[in-house]
């Protein structure tokens, strides 16, 4: 029975394709996590305080109107 040499065990494939594949895990599971706080914008009843409203819809008629 002739010997053979074992392939060496390429570690940069197998590195190119797991840390990919674990960052993609890793949001999902922040993405479900924020969700479940249901806090901020992912909150159905969220509302911007009225002042900041008021700030942005006169910056907006600023940025709106034409110059003269």
């Amino acid at each position: 029975m002739a010997y053979t040499k074992k392939q060496p065990i390429d570690y940069k494939k197998i590195t190119l394709f797991f840390i990919p594949a674990l960052i993609i895990i890793y949001l999902t599971y922040a993405i479900f996590w924020y969700q479940k706080q249901n806090t901020f914008f992912f909150s159905k009843d969220f509302q911007f305080p009225p002042q900041a409203k008021q700030e942005l819809n006169t910056q907006l008629q600023l940025m709106l109107t034409p110059d003269p």
